[in-house]
């Protein structure tokens, strides 16, 4: 296979976050055939909610040697365990569309690393369809904006701080969106978080915990917190964990956001819990991979590589 060249010269940057951007991201003539796309007979979708433009998935008309080697290079550029593949979203914007300011949160299963490759050149500013950082959720302060233009690609990590937008554009704009899953956070993970919490029932949790949830449920906020707490307690059950030890789980869930000194059953679960209710944050994932790692049973330690070995070998 002959290697393709993907942004082979980027520029990184840090700030409000980390994220690169490169001329000619892949070669000439892999950008023809991937422009060629968009003249097929596409499954558009059209967005109207939030996002405003067409959407069609084109992964399996891209071929499998572009496909890894994006993977491979956004690996080397982010140093996160990335899998082997992306899936690749085709995405049009006609005159009027625009993306407000926004954050995407990285839900269960959802990508990580998120590669926008431009497929139009954009003649100034004034012709719309300029891609912004902000610094903030409001998009009051524009950190970096960039005009499209043709081969031109931006990469960058799925943060609560990620925050960008897309200005209304005055013509067609088509790009490619090749998306990129952490190994933390693959379809192998969200099978098994899933499989977890599928069968979750409240009356099924021991009689030691009641006394906690009674207290849980008098303060103010008690569903945001009994409900983590409640799926802390639910993965211990399901792992055979003692009663001692689901109680703990469930007090250390109500306490704070902090997690435990180490990775053990209860600080595991707590990850399993926040992937459920909240979402998959890298960095906390990182904090928590580089712990050290203190098993207790078999389905415990079959937690952890689907959570983190796999990622770790």
């Amino acid at each position: 296979m002959t290697a393709i060249a993907v942004l082979p010269q980027v520029i990184h940057r840090v700030d409000p976050y980390p994220y690169f951007f490169g001329s000619d991201a892949v070669p000439r003539d892999v950008l023809h055939i991937l422009t060629d796309l968009f003249s097929e007979d596409l499954p558009w979708d059209r967005h109207d909610s939030f996002y405003h433009g067409f959407f069609a998935e084109v992964a399996d008309r891209v071929g499998m040697p572009l496909r890894q080697q994006v993977a491979s290079r956004l690996r080397e550029l982010t140093g996160l365990p990335l899998a082997d593949d992306v899936t690749i979203t085709a995405q049009r914007m006609e005159p009027g569309d625009h993306v407000p300011p926004h954050t995407d949160r990285p839900l269960l299963g959802f990508e990580a690393v998120r590669m926008v490759l431009q497929l139009d050149d954009a003649s100034d500013a004034g012709a719309g369809g300029v891609f912004h950082v902000h610094a903030d959720a409001a998009g009051g302060q524009i950190s970096w904006s960039h005009a499209s233009r043709r081969g031109d690609a931006i990469v960058f990590v799925l943060r609560t701080s990620s925050h960008h937008s897309v200005s209304v554009t005055q013509r067609s704009r088509r790009t490619l969106v090749f998306h990129a899953r952490h190994l933390g956070n693959d379809a192998e993970v969200a099978n098994y978080v899933q499989a977890v919490y599928s069968k979750m029932r409240f009356d099924q949790f021991p009689a030691s915990l009641d006394p906690l949830i009674a207290e849980a449920e008098t303060g103010d906020s008690f569903v945001d917190k009994t409900r983590g707490a409640a799926c802390v307690a639910w993965a211990l059950m399901q792992w055979g964990c003692e009663d001692e030890v689901i109680g703990t789980g469930y007090r250390s869930a109500l306490a704070d956001g902090k997690f435990d000194d180490d990775i053990g059953p209860v600080a595991l679960a707590r990850w399993l819990s926040f992937l459920w209710t909240e979402h998959f944050d890298v960095d906390i994932w990182a904090e928590l991979a580089d712990r050290p790692w203190r098993g207790a049973n078999s389905a415990i330690e079959n937690a952890w590589q689907v959570l983190f070995g796999r990622a770790l070998r």
